[in-house]
């Protein structure tokens, strides 16, 4: 996990940008009709996605479970606290910035720091290796976060800027 755009899903505001174009009517009347189809039926998961706002369809880790299955799961279960309470504060930084910036931020707050650092220390530590991870370095990261979404999502390729010769 990097600032620089290296996991597909940060292609989905691209691919999903004709949704913006359509109104909130529109886009409204698209997911009720896209609920309607059978389970399965190519391009209903698109529909679905796109017409949802950012806010609501991606909150990265911080959910694993639907509000029912926590319910039947938890013995304490809150239902007061669902998963998008994780998200809302950090989708509140940063209202009108690019929406990759918007889904990395989600991902370094949530998913960085309680599961991929986390399983590459366990996973190394295991193995009596060193783990250096040269791209958390502060003053990288710092310029890193400054590249604009063009540069780090381009042609369809992550991890553009890094890539290109």
């Amino acid at each position: 996990m990097n600032y620089f755009g290296g996991y597909g899903i940060y292609n989905e505001p691209h691919a999903l940008r004709m949704f913006n174009l359509t109104g909130k009517y529109t886009n409204q009347a698209i997911h009720q009709l896209a609920q309607l189809m059978p389970d399965g039926v190519k391009g209903k998961s698109f529909l679905l996605r796109g017409t949802v706002p950012l806010e609501h369809r991606y909150v990265g880790n911080a959910k694993i479970f639907e509000e029912l299955e926590k319910k039947k799961l938890l013995t304490n279960y809150n239902a007061n606290y669902p998963f998008k309470n994780v998200t809302d504060s950090f989708y509140q930084q940063t209202v009108g910035r690019n929406p990759v910036d918007r889904m990395q931020l989600i991902d370094i707050n949530t998913w960085l720091n309680g599961d991929l650092l986390l399983n590459a220390d366990r996973t190394t530590m295991a193995h009596s290796l060193e783990l250096r991870t040269p791209f958390l370095d502060k003053e990288v990261f710092n310029i890193a976060k400054e590249i604009p979404a063009h540069l780090r999502l381009a042609h369809g390729t992550t991890k553009y800027i890094l890539r290109k010769p």
